[in-house]
């Protein structure tokens, strides 16, 4: 009966026996294999361990280390979850886990590893089952900085400040947390929050460069100059031989107010280093913002000695000439540039620095000897022509035209050649080339205004022609008034400006407009002027004539809603203005009136129209002692113009103040 009861004790133990040494062995191999970097092996062994009963805890974490560090993360997920499953939420599983799902899903990874995170932290302790809170922070830090570049890389920046904060929080140590969140909150113009974090930033990384030039850049915006400027300084004195750095410490001391300083530092910082072309700039920048055209002048020479042989800086000392209207000097300089490098530019601007002063005369003579020695160079022969126009020399500012416009195209000197021409058809023929181009409704109008009759339809059409060439040019002129505000400079002399072409063409245009007032009825020339407005609903010009149409027709009040719509479109012409006193007046609005005729002459200060008209206004009103105090105030600040002069005796006289009247009279 023993051996029985031992036989069948044996027969009981002897298979839980195998299958613990089964599982310890394949347990072991795995560990054998682990050691030895064989992670295809190790993963086979511990995966025939974990499938015995029992397997230990330790075992899951060997199998999901060896996943992971077999760049198979999906497993390493896997196996964790199942261990985590079986071990109460064993945090090194955990902790493991977020390893893997940082290639599969970085949100998930950072809800898991914020909950081992917290799981240490509520503990009390720095590391729980071996795994560090300093770790898991760097984990999170990195995860939370990886998310933010994806967000900055797909523009959404609120979102990548959002994660650098985060990322900031667990890792206040990694100096690129603190660089890139700065530079996204400059970037949104949450200038205040910028300060804060790269103050933030400095207080771990006092002498961040980053941080500090970032630093200075918001206290530009929050127009602390000062403070930038101590900053700037900073840094400068860190690196004295750094030029970036220097020129920008440089420009803070010019936004700070320390503008004598800032000349010094430039001009030593020059003398230090002659060969960099950076520092030159700034300091003719610098002169220039004070309108100190004569360090602008001595700067450009200092830069023109240093480097003879680049041109470009002698065509800016020469352009700088004309800005300081020394026309005389710089027409000097250019010629000599233009004989010494044999270089017809020269020659034009030597001839420009003439026009500039309008001595046409004199303009004449450099531009006859400047083509002796280039007879071929197209601007000039067109510039040339328009010269002789201006010195009533019509016959050879034909011959000119004609030279030029056989080898070159240009819609204004075509224009002004056919004016020149009498016979009417050799003019079609001139201006047959304009066909289909924006000057078709200039040449139009040029055929046909000496004509009897002109259709209607035709005459739509070319005054739809002129204002789109009108309306074009008037855009051209805001650009070239941008340019010379930039560049303190007219980009061209006045008769080369697209200014001057506008006056001929807003010229041509009145022409075509009066016409249509003489020699339509009313309510045709209405017509004409609507569909125009159909076609340019923005066009001052245009309201102007419909308004005026009406005053003449005495509708008051279709006058006053189209001249007023000018107004609004053009606020500058004085002709607008000077219509709405007219109504303002014939409708007994005194006040109204009297402001409109003041504008006339806050534009043009010599309209004789708008003084006889504020004369009349304020004697009908008798209010004449009223306009003369406001005239004698004004006289004190405009003592140089004449007209208004005359018309302070005229109105002094109306009003029995003849002791005043004589007292300026006697003025010389």
């Amino acid at each position: 009966m023993r051996y029985i009861l031992v036989f069948v004790f044996l027969a009981i133990m002897l298979p839980e026996q195998l299958i613990s040494q089964n599982a310890q062995y394949f347990s072991n191999q795995g560990k054998l294999h682990y050691e030895l970097q064989e992670y295809d092996e190790a993963i086979a062994a511990f995966e025939h361990a974990i499938h015995f009963p029992n397997p230990s805890r330790d075992l899951y974490v060997y199998l999901t280390s060896s996943y992971l560090l077999n760049d198979n993360p999906q497993k390493a997920v896997e196996r964790a979850g199942e261990g985590i499953g079986l071990f109460d939420g064993f945090i090194r599983l955990k902790a493991m886990k977020g390893e893997g799902l940082v290639y599969i899903d970085r949100k998930e990874a950072i809800r898991t590893f914020k909950d081992v995170f917290n799981e240490i932290r509520a503990s009390g302790e720095v590391e729980l089952a071996g795994v560090q809170s300093e770790t898991i922070k760097k984990y999170l830090s990195q995860l939370y900085e990886q998310e933010a570049i994806n967000a900055f890389d797909q523009d959404d920046l609120s979102n990548a400040a959002a994660y650098y904060k985060k990322a900031r929080e667990f890792n206040p140590e990694n100096p690129s947390i603190h660089n890139n969140l700065s530079y996204i909150l400059i970037s949104q113009q949450k200038f205040e929050e910028a300060f804060t974090a790269i103050d933030f930033g400095l207080q771990n990384f006092p002498g961040s460069e980053n941080l500090l030039l970032m630093k200075a850049q918001v206290l530009e915006k929050q127009n602390d100059h000062e403070m930038m400027a101590s900053i700037l300084e900073q840094l400068y004195k860190k690196d004295p031989d750094n030029i970036e750095r220097a020129v920008l410490y440089g420009k803070s001391l010019i936004n700070s107010n320390q503008a004598q300083k800032a000349n010094l530092f430039f001009r030593e910082k020059i003398e230090q280093f002659p060969e960099e072309r950076a520092l030159y700039r700034v300091l003719i920048d610098i002169n220039r913002q004070r309108f100190n055209q004569s360090g602008v002048l001595q700067v450009l020479k200092l830069k023109m000695n240093q480097f003879p042989d680049d041109l470009e800086i002698h065509e800016e000392y020469g352009l700088e000439l004309i800005t300081a209207r020394q026309y005389g000097e710089a027409h000097a300089f250019f010629d000599s540039l233009a004989t010494k490098y044999q270089n017809p530019e020269y020659g034009k601007f030597a001839s420009h620095a003439i026009l500039y002063n309008e001595d046409y005369e004199l303009a004449e003579q450099e531009y006859r000897k400047q083509i002796t020695r280039w007879p071929d160079h197209s601007e000039m022969l067109g510039e040339f022509s328009l010269v002789l126009i201006q010195n009533s020399r019509y016959s050879e500012a034909r011959e000119v035209m004609g030279k030029y416009l056989r080898n070159n195209e240009n819609g204004r000197i075509r224009i002004q050649y056919a004016k020149l021409t009498e016979d009417v058809t050799e003019r079609e023929e001139i201006v047959k080339p304009l066909n289909k181009t924006l000057y078709e409704g200039q040449a139009n109008w040029l055929l046909a205004k000496d004509s009897e009759i002109i259709e209607t339809e035709h005459l739509k059409e070319t005054l739809n022609g002129l204002t789109e060439l009108y309306n074009k040019r008037k855009e051209d002129v805001q650009e070239e008034a941008q340019f010379g505000l930039s560049q303190f400079r007219a980009p061209n002399p006045p008769l080369l400006q697209i200014a001057t072409e506008l006056d001929e063409i807003s010229e041509q245009l009145q022409d075509i407009l009066i016409y249509v007032q003489n020699h339509f009825s009313f309510t045709e020339a209405v017509e004409i002027l609507e569909t125009s407005l159909n076609e340019y609903p923005s066009s001052a010009l245009l309201y102007h004539h419909k308004g005026v149409l009406f005053f003449n027709n005495n509708d008051l009040n279709n006058a006053v809603n189209n001249l007023q719509r000018a107004a609004e479109l053009q606020a500058n012409n004085e002709e607008t203005h000077l219509y709405l006193g007219h109504i303002y007046s014939a409708q007994d609005e005194y006040e109204q009136a009297s402001l409109f005729y003041e504008r006339v002459l806050s534009i043009s200060d010599e309209h004789t129209e708008a003084y006889r008209s504020l004369i009349r206004l304020h004697q009908n009103h008798e209010e004449l002692d009223t306009l003369c105090n406001r005239w004698l105030q004004r006289y004190k600040n405009e003592n140089n113009n004449q007209v208004l002069k005359n018309y302070l005796i005229e109105v002094l006289h109306r009003s029995n103040r003849f002791e005043e009247a004589n007292e300026l009279i006697n003025r010389e």
